[in-house]
């Protein structure tokens, strides 16, 4: 949560729940940090989507170590030549082994376990618990295609949503994406879902592409 280091400010975390628009970044890390903080990106696409945005907008991006998931590999080549960004090809996911995507050019998982293609996937809860500790500083953008509906649940129920600062979250739902996976999701399901990560005590606002 806050840097790491062995000292954090007086009542740990601070939260703000005020919204906050897609270039705008409320939390950096304290200074005196020890070690990196982190940058997790989830459905992170090309080098130059979200990736470039955080580090090119936030305002502390050059102290952050920076982590990208993607499972589409066409991304992959686009991340060459920079060295700083740590590219995992794995989907988060709520368990370890391999889902099943609908299209090898948007990974959304396929209703039902059935799909053209399968990829590895990580359980993104038990990442934190084994690379993250209480005093880390972490930012989240988390953009998986209606995966949320099962892993931000999850990270609630182990607590390792307190392992993050700032989350910035894409809820998807079918009227806005027409993802087969979201349809029975709707903009109340996503405003739930808000509404309850803020009330756990959750730094999140909406990520928009």
């Amino acid at each position: 949560m806050v840097c790491r280091s062995t000292t954090t400010s007086a009542g740990g975390r601070i939260r703000h729940h005020r919204p906050v628009s897609r270039t705008t970044s409320l939390s950096s890390p304290p200074e005196g940090c020890c070690r990196a903080p982190l940058y997790l990106d989830l459905g992170a696409r090309e080098f130059n989507s979200s990736v470039r945005h955080f580090l090119d907008t936030h305002p502390s991006s050059e102290a952050f170590e920076v982590h990208a998931w993607e499972a589409v590999s066409r991304w992959a080549s686009s991340y060459q030549g920079h060295p700083r960004v740590v590219l995992h090809q794995e989907a988060a996911w709520v368990e370890y082994g391999n889902v099943s995507m609908q299209s090898p050019d948007m990974a959304y998982m396929a209703g039902g376990g059935i799909g053209k293609f399968s990829v590895p996937s990580i359980d993104f809860s038990d990442y934190l618990q084994r690379n993250v500790v209480s005093d880390d500083f972490v930012v989240c953008k988390m953009d998986i295609e209606g995966a949320e509906f099962q892993i931000v649940p999850k990270l609630l129920r182990e607590g390792t949503i307190h392992l993050i600062d700032e989350l910035h979250l894409e809820c998807h739902y079918y009227f806005m994406c027409r993802l087969p996976v979201v349809r029975d999701k709707s903009w109340r399901d996503c405003n739930t879902m808000m509404t309850g990560l803020r009330g756990a005590g959750v730094f999140v606002h909406e990520w928009m592409n």
